[in-house]
């Protein structure tokens, strides 16, 4: 059986390929936030605009809220008026969560407003993302598909290990914040003992699993691929794409080792 670190570097041959949708958004990204950092350097107007492109691309429906993305700019200029400064913070946080209040209270604060006034909830995925981006991947993203695959992988890979999964309850209840301060502590322990270390390369494991466990390629493969060996895998009645047979299909090596390994850890 292959390792953790193996397939993961699988996973970044895959969405390394150029002509994938992952590759080119990701660019698309990384792009803006370099030109935002060195043409308008760090202010609350290049948080916004990076905020803007990462809702937009990662879906993460901060702009379906009223003055949500301009509350969260506001909170993160508030903590650091430089990139240096910001990324000090917040992978101190990440080393040691309860002892930065500010980036404790950044994660744990409500952004923007339903149309009927009330608090549309905190931004913990998008804070994460900007997080990545901005430190150049030295900080992890937090959303659905990592939190889905996770468990699958620990379950396959460390079943008999006491050191998974890590949780504690840091403020006597079972508020998103104690999830989320283990969900970091679980990523980090994951790093460490598949000897991946690097949150960029465990990332893309992480997230290409979780799109094929739900059977989802159109950001993976690119158009050909995806219309020559998969629309016809489509099925009407359950509405999913339904793949019997992974030897047949005419996808590269490494893809079908993804898909096997992804049914591996979900049997």
């Amino acid at each position: 059986m292959e390792t953790l670190k193996e397939h993961a570097y699988r996973a970044k041959k895959i969405l390394s390929n150029k002509e994938t949708g992952y590759s080119i958004n990701k660019n698309n990204i990384i792009s803006i936030f370099k030109y935002t950092n060195n043409i308008k350097g760090y202010s609350k107007d290049s948080i916004i605009i990076q905020l803007t492109i990462l809702d937009s691309y990662y879906s993460t429906q901060m702009n379906k809220r009223y003055y949500g993305i301009e509350d969260l700019a506001n909170s993160i200029w508030s903590i650091a008026n430089t990139k240096e400064d910001f990324n000090y913070n917040i992978l101190s946080f990440l080393n040691n969560p309860l002892d930065n209040d500010k980036i404790y209270n950044l994660f744990n604060t409500n952004y923007g407003i339903h149309k009927n006034g009330e608090d549309a909830g905190k931004a913990i995925s998008l804070i994460s993302k900007y997080a990545y981006y901005q430190t150049e991947y030295r900080y992890p993203i937090y959303d659905s598909l990592v939190k889905k695959v996770f468990p699958l992988i620990i379950e396959k890979y460390y079943k008999y290990d006491n050191d998974f999964p890590v949780v504690n309850n840091f403020k006597g209840d079972n508020s998103p914040m104690n999830e989320y301060i283990n969900f970091n502590n679980n990523i980090k322990m994951l790093n460490e003992k598949s000897d991946i270390n690097n949150f960029d390369i465990l990332d893309n494991l992480l997230w290409l699993s979780g799109k094929f466990s739900k059977n989802n390629y159109s950001l993976v493969l690119n158009k050909d691929d995806y219309f020559n060996t998969i629309k016809d895998k489509y099925d009407a009645k359950s509405k999913q794409i339904i793949i019997e047979d992974i030897d047949s299909l005419e996808l590269s090596k490494d893809i079908k080792e993804i898909m096997r390994f992804v049914r591996y850890i979900k049997s």
